[in-house]
């Protein structure tokens, strides 16, 4: 790696993150070399991070589960008979 171009910017504010550039010139022309320097770099930013006393923040779902009760038969009865009582009234026209 050429330690002349590397560099790390703040570049943006996300939706939920802080989103960083790293960036450097890898003096490779061999893809599994370069992958190999890039895998390298990436676990030292993880280890930098642990460090600081931190961990990286990915994002997560809470899900709630819950039951359906059902229909409640007596509030079930009232609801259609007061239903019946407004129907039978009729409705001002």
């Amino acid at each position: 790696m050429d330690p002349s171009s590397a560099r790390a910017s703040l570049v943006a504010f996300g939706d939920s993150s802080l989103d960083i550039e790293a960036f450097a010139y890898v003096k490779t022309t061999k893809y599994a070399e370069f992958l190999g320097v890039q895998e390298d770099i990436l676990f030292r930013v993880m280890d930098i991070i642990e460090q600081a006393g931190t961990a990286m923040a990915f994002p997560s779902q809470t899900l709630y589960l819950g039951r359906d009760r059902g229909v409640d038969s007596t509030r079930a009865r009232a609801a259609e008979a007061s239903f019946r009582e407004l129907r039978d009234k009729g409705t001002p026209g």
